[in-house]
């Protein structure tokens, strides 16, 4: 399964190369300045909180916004200015939740870990280490929560309940997840964030989310005996959509198209 993952998110994100680079525009020009004001101003701490709340919850939504447009584009749908803005309306309920659990989260970090690690004992360093990988539990989580919202918009439920069971149920999934988009970040730090930036983060994890998920449609087409026999799933049955969209192309292709 992750070969074909690999390849088709290549392949894909290089289709939709100027879209997505365009998506991270506003990142560069907005989101990033406004942390940076926040930094600035982190001794008056009012102004510094004020900024700070105000950045997280607009990034939320256009997070969202971006997940949205890269839903668009992954399902090779035309992304128009009109989809595009109404985007912003249907993110702004969802971003609240993220903002204040995001909010939490700092405080966590900078205040909560340090204050019961300058306690020590026994019961600092336990109550510390349940925080940080509670925390990171939820980072993992996290990771599924835009994408099931726009694959499922009308399922019942929490979305963050069937995230966090979705990372158990998929944890070296998760992993590879999470680690590419550290890697993709990395790299967009001497980038501004233009390339590859977080639409190319959200490109990929829609991509891989969406064919992993395939699983599942699979599983409910098992009696119970043929799920107890299963030893493995079959992803080259499962994928033979995505592995048809794959073959044939190569980097040659892309870099010199005419020769092919």
């Amino acid at each position: 399964m992750i070969d074909i993952f690999i390849k088709k998110n290549f392949y894909e994100s290089w289709d939709n190369f100027f879209k997505l680079f365009l998506l991270n525009l506003p990142v560069t020009l907005v989101f990033l300045p406004a942390f940076y004001f926040a930094f600035i101003f982190l001794p008056i701490l009012p102004i510094a909180l004020l900024i700070t709340v105000i950045s997280v919850y607009g990034f939320n939504v256009y997070f969202g916004v971006m997940s949205a447009s890269v839903f668009v584009l992954m399902n090779n749908q035309q992304l128009t200015f009109k989809k595009y803005f109404s985007f912003f309306k249907t993110s702004l309920k969802p971003s609240v939740k993220l903002t204040l659990i995001d909010l939490i989260i700092i405080i966590i970090f900078f205040f909560v870990i340090p204050f019961y690690l300058k306690t020590g004992g026994f019961i600092g360093l336990i109550s510390s280490s349940v925080i940080f990988w509670t925390v990171v539990l939820w980072i993992f989580a996290s990771q599924y929560i835009w994408s099931l919202r726009l694959l499922f918009p009308d399922v019942k439920g929490s979305i963050f309940k069937k995230s966090i069971a979705l990372f158990f149920d998929n944890k070296l999934f998760s992993l590879l997840l999470i680690s590419v988009s550290a890697a993709y970040i990395a790299v967009s730090i001497f980038t501004a964030f233009l390339l590859p930036g977080l639409s190319f983060i959200c490109f990929f994890r829609q991509t891989g989310i969406k064919m992993r998920l395939k699983k599942y449609d699979f599983l409910e087409t098992l009696s119970a005996s043929q799920k107890i026999g299963l030893t493995e799933i079959p992803w080259n049955e499962i994928l033979v959509t995505e592995r048809q969209d794959v073959d044939g192309r190569t980097l040659r292709g892309i870099i010199f198209p005419w020769k092919e």
